[in-house]
């Protein structure tokens, strides 16, 4: 087995020689092979609200944003993440509402931390529109609970 460290991503890569399984652990992702089949998965870790640059927040970034085929159909479709990001986007002000950290998010640093990533995905000219809100509505789901009014 084989690990890789990657301290400026916040993760560890793991490669099996095992011709059955294979993980990998990249940025925010898994990707698992099981006997043919792959299974991704986006699972957002605190130290990679660290990552963004100065770079990064004024030309944008797409680095963090899950893969459009891991994020989930409600958030393709619309829900109160979206609807937060549509408003971001278009510099409306805000709804309502309520915005929980979850464990692990919930230290000082975090809603700071999770406005420049976000802001920094939302410059980005690199992904469609479609896909940096839904995927980005799903990188926040991972942080926060975003009730509106």
């Amino acid at each position: 087995m084989e690990i890789f460290l990657e301290p400026w991503l916040g993760c560890v890569s793991m490669q099996t020689s095992y011709a059955a399984t294979k993980l990998e652990l990249h940025s925010c992702y898994e990707q698992q092979v099981k006997l043919g089949k792959t299974v991704r998965k986006f699972n957002l870790k605190r130290e990679s609200l660290d990552t963004i640059t100065e770079l990064e927040v004024a030309f944008g970034t797409s680095k963090l944003l899950p893969p459009f085929d891991v994020v989930p159909r409600e958030f393709k479709r619309g829900n109160d993440y979206t609807k937060l990001l549509d408003h971001l986007f278009s510099g409306q002000p805000l709804p309502q509402g309520d915005i929980v950290f979850r464990e692990g998010f919930d230290d000082a640093d975090a809603p700071a931390l999770l406005n420049r990533v976000v802001m920094a995905h939302l410059r980005s000219f690199e992904p469609k529109h479609e896909h940096k809100i839904a995927g980005l509505g799903y990188l926040i789901s991972q942080a926060c609970e975003v009730r509106f009014i």
